[in-house]
């Protein structure tokens, strides 16, 4: 763990005053159908300007041969606007595209993970030493597939992508009360505001405003990485408790039989015991989603 750290850009921002982007707390509306089309449509084009080729073994070739987005991900610039990353995330780790595939392939592959919950298809792991953001609160490693021969019809990698990181989700997916695009920002980069319904019946509504990125890396595999806003930026809603996510990614791949997720979080949900969270509600709520999705497909 202390090798990969030390292969981390650290990056020394100057500390700044910028504008607030307020949130609109009282605005219950639903996205009406041309918003909708637009957000389709933005969407689509901000994934297939960065369609790249795999950077993991890229060599002097292709280097040569690149867009200029792809060269614009690849520069030292974080993906995110400074406005946008926590002062606890600032000197630790620039978000980088490279930097996001390491962080996210570093954990999945990590040996520090205890399996707590797994039966055919689904499988939650945990490792309470958390991340070098964070390293008091731990982060949950969960792993699924979907066998393409369980799906009602033939469907892309692209597809499912356009039904779980756009406004499309919302309709959907029954853990959501909203899912909204605040503010889009250059190329696939944009901040989104999640509300989620009550997890139990003893756990409030909760909500979480994150910084979030996506993008191909090859024609098979897919990466989603998001972290929380700075607390201020944006205004609380009555009775519902902010999340704090330090590390939300995503890896999906694509094979000949089926589509492999791994997905991590490493999140302050707000509750007592991650342990009991972790027993008695995510292993129902997955299960739940991937139905949902299946049934959306």
């Amino acid at each position: 763990m202390k090798s990969f750290c030390s292969t981390l850009c650290l990056c020394f921002y100057p500390r700044k005053k910028y504008n607030k982007d307020p949130f609109l707390e009282n605005d219950n509306s639903n996205s009406t159908e041309l918003q909708e089309k637009t957000q389709d449509s933005t969407f689509a084009n901000n994934l297939n300007k960065t369609y790249l080729p795999d950077q993991m073994s890229h060599c002097s070739s292709s280097i040569q041969t690149a867009s200029s987005s792809y060269d614009r991900l690849n520069t030292l610039e974080s993906l995110f606007s400074l406005k946008y990353i926590r002062d606890d995330e600032i000197e630790k780790v620039n978000y980088t595209k490279q930097k996001i595939i390491e962080i996210i392939n570093h954990e999945i592959n990590s040996k520090n993970y205890d399996e707590y919950y797994k039966n055919d298809n689904l499988s939650i792991s945990i490792n309470t030493h958390g991340t070098f953001i964070n390293r008091s609160l731990p982060i949950i490693k969960i792993s699924f597939d979907i066998n393409k021969r369980t799906l009602p019809r033939q469907i892309s990698l692209a597809q499912i992508i356009s039904l779980i990181s756009s406004h499309k989700r919302a309709k959907w997916d029954k853990l959501l009360k909203r899912y909204r695009i605040l503010h889009q920002e250059k190329n696939n980069t944009y901040i989104r505001h999640i509300w989620y319904k009550k997890f139990e019946f003893n756990i409030s509504e909760r909500d979480v405003i994150e910084k979030k990125v996506d993008f191909y890396n090859g024609s098979n595999t897919f990466y989603s990485f998001a972290s929380s806003v700075n607390e201020e930026q944006y205004k609380r809603i009555k009775n519902v408790e902010r999340l704090l996510t330090y590390v939300s990614g995503v890896k999906i791949y694509e094979s000949q039989n089926s589509f492999t997720f791994k997905v991590l979080l490493q999140i302050d949900f707000k509750i007592g015991s991650i342990l009991s969270f972790l027993n008695k509600t995510i292993p129902t709520k997955v299960n739940s989603w991937l139905e949902c999705l299946i049934k959306e497909i």
